[in-house]
């Protein structure tokens, strides 16, 4: 988990539901952590975050999850909130990126060591869409560039950036509850004289002077972004877009195309796609 709490918010949701959408809605309302448990996904917020089940519905159909149960709890942390890190297991990506937890020991060979303290599963890569983000890292970086991350959360990616010869990485997210986490990851990674955190909208972004964006976030915000540099006139040499449903993708790429973007690489896994301009 990010934040220390002597308690947090479990929101219970029970059905036959897809764990990685799950995971999508709850990312979008800023959760903390999630656990999946057969038929259910326990997802946890900061206990003084304000939540509605309305709000959760409304989060889930976007993902186009319907018909779940929906319930609330106050739970007491009793160490629990790191007892769920056994499950945390090393991951490799792409040719050389390997992901683990600090307690696990550095990967021999010419592997690119990237440590996380696990907070949210959309920043352990264990998740679809970091994985694929991840993976067009590796594969379009180019040294010295300037890289700007869209909803950063524990800083996977902009450890990453830098790991894979990123010359500074301008890192948002709308979300003050990641700032823990985030600047923990960084100091692990020993990266901070590198990396630059701003806390706002991506439509507060007034500067996209970048040589490579990479954004994973959800669809409308995505588009907003898109948006965003489009009334800039000049878009970076190179964006990835992630935190996009493989059903949304086509739409997506006709927006992008009304600017003059033409595609250059796409990726699926599970219900998620990746799009690279």
């Amino acid at each position: 988990m990010g934040k220390s709490s002597d308690t947090w918010k479990e929101v219970l949701i029970e059905g036959k539901v897809d764990t990685d959408l799950v995971s999508g809605a709850m990312y979008s309302l800023g959760c903390l952590g999630i656990i999946e448990d057969k038929n259910r996904v326990r997802v946890y917020f900061e206990s003084g975050k304000s939540l509605s089940k309305e709000q959760i519905i409304s989060a889930l159909e976007e993902f186009g999850i319907k018909g779940a149960k929906i319930s609330f709890n106050t739970i007491a942390d009793d160490g629990w909130s790191r007892r769920w890190e056994k499950y945390f297991e090393p991951v490799r990506i792409g040719e050389k990126i390997y992901i683990r937890p600090p307690w696990r020991e550095k990967s021999g060979g010419n592997l690119v060591d990237i440590i996380i303290n696990p907070g949210c599963a959309f920043g352990t890569g264990t998740h679809p869409t970091t994985q694929m983000a991840l993976f067009f890292l590796e594969k379009y970086l180019e040294k010295g560039m300037a890289v700007l991350d869209a909803g950063c959360g524990s800083g996977i990616l902009a450890i990453a950036a830098v790991k894979l010869g990123a010359g500074n990485v301008m890192c948002v997210d709308n979300d003050e509850g990641i700032k823990e986490n985030f600047y923990e990851n960084i100091s692990l990674n020993g990266i901070q004289e590198k990396v630059e955190l701003k806390i706002c909208d991506v439509i507060d972004i007034d500067d996209f002077d970048f040589d490579l964006i990479v954004s994973n976030i959800d669809i409308k915000s995505n588009v907003k972004l898109l948006n965003s540099i489009g009334k800039f006139g000049e878009f970076p040499p190179r964006m990835i877009f992630t935190g996009i449903l493989e059903k949304d993708m086509e739409n997506f790429i006709t927006q992008a195309e009304t600017f003059g973007l033409k595609v250059t690489n796409t990726g699926t896994l599970k219900e998620w796609g990746a799009i690279v301009f």
